[in-house]
């Protein structure tokens, strides 16, 4: 049965939720603004959405977690200062140095240490760079619905509830400005670290070298850059990215309480993610929680919706984390074939803003698949202050949810073929 065979008058019905899913993305823009990872108004966002979900959840769990809110991007500020740092040793090494001292070093010890840091923090999900950072606790909010019969399969939609502290330049200049600032101070960071490594094989500072040092100091802005990354003083609203996500799987979940509809074995669930805009932290703990995933007892997918905004960018994603992480295409051929039902045009791709949820679960071998409606370059908006409630798309939500339904259904019926 597909969900159009469910209720009379579907699209009108489709309609209802596409609204009940904006709704609610503006009430808890409206009361809970600034819902940076660990806080309070992040789990009062939770709380409130779960409600909204109601009687058609069967149980809603809560499941707290440790995470440091300011450590994603966050590390790019003392990481300028160090670059600032290094580059005055430059300056002494020009006035003051005749041969070179071991502060020649410190170039290619730092290159070694941002690396490594770069890599804990996109690809290890920041086990190590947390650890640096003042500590808050988070939760991951569950409503589930279980099916008619049997448990077999389990489908997870999943949003991230928080919101992110201001990219400062995305705000400023959108994605152009945010790879110039990424791009400049990378490519001084090489820079020096080959003049280190110059001075060190030539053993004595020498006019070449002092030219090479001068010229290092057209790097300096890019580390000034490096400290201004993230704006601390202003959250965004996170009414696309990613409550949109949130709502579009509470929707599911409404629809069928609503309309008293059980899967026959599929258990089906949206878990309201904390954390998520702090480098997806909250996937990775449900990941870690829920070993039960990635084994074969009840099949399980994870869905991950994030920045469901404008339909002509509605992509179901084959890669996720910058790449790095491939996505089930068992999962993808599953979304690409509801999106077929749901009489909506999708593109493939790769996750557009670096990651989501959905990686997280597919390195912990779990089968997960992304859906989302933003394209690159990213808009100005995005993880900024004018991420509000009034940019909603409600077109957008609607095809999302129809998107969901359909996936659901057939994966009760079909599993993943």
């Amino acid at each position: 049965m597909r969900p159009s065979e469910s209720v009379r008058n579907y699209t009108s019905t489709l309609r209802m939720y596409a609204n009940f899913a904006a709704r609610t993305v503006k009430k808890v823009c409206a009361d809970t603004p600034a819902r940076v990872a660990g806080s309070e108004e992040e789990k009062k966002a939770q709380d409130f959405m779960a409600a909204q979900v109601g009687d058609a959840a069967d149980e809603v769990t809560r499941e707290e977690f440790t995470l440091s809110p300011k450590a994603y991007f966050g590390w790019l500020k003392p990481a300028g200062v160090l670059l600032l740092l290094l580059t005055a040793v430059n300056i002494l090494n020009i006035f003051f140095a005749k041969d070179i001292t071991y502060a020649a070093y410190l170039w290619p010890v730092f290159f070694v240490i941002l690396g490594l840091f770069a890599l804990v923090e996109n690809r290890f999900g920041g086990a190590v760079v947390d650890g640096f950072f003042k500590k808050a606790t988070s939760q991951n909010v569950y409503c589930v619905r279980k099916p008619s019969g049997e448990v077999k399969r389990r489908i997870v939609f999943v949003g991230g509830a928080d919101s992110s502290y201001e990219r400062r330049y995305q705000y400023l200049g959108g994605q152009k400005l945010v790879s110039f600032v990424v791009i400049y101070p990378a490519l001084g960071v090489l820079y020096n670290t080959g003049v280190a490594a110059f001075a060190i094989v030539q053993g004595e500072v020498t006019p070449l070298l002092s030219i090479l040092y001068w010229v290092s100091l057209a790097f300096l802005p890019g580390w000034l850059l490096l400290t201004g990354f993230m704006n601390s003083k202003i959250v965004s609203d996170g009414a696309n990215y990613n409550l949109t996500g949130c709502m579009t799987g509470a929707a599911v979940l409404k629809f069928m309480g609503d309309n008293d509809i059980r899967l026959e074995n599929t258990e089906t669930a949206v878990l309201f993610a904390g954390g998520a805009a702090a480098g997806a932290r909250g996937a990775k703990a449900a990941a870690g929680r829920h070993p039960e995933y990635a084994k074969d007892d009840a099949e399980t997918v994870v869905i991950a919706l994030g920045n469901i905004r404008n339909l002509e960018e509605l992509t179901v994603c084959v890669k996720d984390l910058h790449g790095a992480v491939t996505l089930d295409p068992r999962v993808g051929s599953l979304l690409q074939k509801a999106a077929e039902y749901a009489e909506v045009t999708v593109k493939t791709g790769k996750c557009p803003y670096g990651f989501s949820d959905a990686a997280p679960f597919a390195k912990a071998g779990v089968k997960a698949g992304l859906v989302t409606a933003v394209g690159t370059p990213l808009p100005e908006s995005f993880c900024t202050r004018e991420d509000k409630a009034d940019t909603l798309e409600l077109r957008t939500i609607e095809k999302a949810v129809g998107m969901a339904l359909e996936a659901a259904f057939r994966f009760d019926e079909a599993g993943l073929e």
